[in-house]
């Protein structure tokens, strides 16, 4: 259970009132609604999202949809990061906090959140983290950041890879409105890094994890 209680760190689920666990099904059926209509949304994999303990989902990122999409096949709460902008926004911070949103600032994530994001997988919660850190330009897969391959190894956290196809169709970076194109997601087989969780980890080994990870997704991306 978390016990995360400072004003910007994720909600607790297990503390939220009524209206906050009223609100979270409310936005999630509206967006849910949005994508099956408007984007005609298709999941696959499904079946490999685990239900309860820790898990770190890595996808990657060419949209603002990307959170949307990714969320949608996901039966269980799940906390993402958010740019800081977002929560000095009254009604938008609010229901960010009670999706379990973590307020990130420009340019990465910073000790503290690091912090965070591991608590939350230690303590069984579900994180979804796009390792590129910001969105692709041209819509293809960019390098990814060592952070998340660190999290999982430091919190001994199960990886879910994911690919997701036509948001950078529908919303690409500097659109306004997103287009009717068809989104897709699909879910692999969730792995570990358990050969780095018992000794001190060299700058190969992170490379060599993170690499991992990438490639885990790359071929989701591959596989339509």
């Amino acid at each position: 259970m978390l016990t995360l209680q400072h004003p910007d760190l994720p909600r607790d689920p297990a503390r939220q009132s009524w209206w906050g666990r009223l609100t979270v099904r409310i936005t999630r059926a509206i967006m849910a609604r949005y994508l099956e209509w408007y984007h005609r949304i298709e999941c696959s994999g499904t079946e490999h999202v685990p239900r309860t303990g820790p898990l770190l989902v890595v996808a990657n990122h060419a949209s603002n949809l990307d959170p949307l999409a990714l969320a949608y096949g996901i039966r269980r709460p799940l906390h993402f990061l958010a740019a800081r902008g977002l929560f000095r926004i009254p009604p938008v911070a609010y229901v960010l906090r009670q999706w379990g949103a973590l307020p990130v600032a420009p340019g990465g994530l910073d000790i503290a959140a690091v912090r965070t994001c591991v608590t939350i997988l230690r303590t069984g919660g579900a994180l979804a983290i796009f390792p590129e850190g910001t969105r692709s330009r041209d819509g293809r897969l960019q390098p990814f950041q060592s952070g998340p391959a660190r999290m999982a190894i430091l919190a001994r956290a199960p990886v879910l890879p994911a690919g997701i196809l036509g948001t950078f169709e529908a919303l690409p970076p500097g659109a306004l409105f997103p287009k009717p194109v068809k989104l897709r997601v699909r879910y692999g087989r969730p792995f570990e890094l358990a050969e780095y969780y018992n000794r001190r980890l060299t700058a190969e080994d992170v490379a060599t994890a993170t690499a991992r990870l990438r490639d885990a997704v790359a071929t989701l991306l591959d596989s339509w």
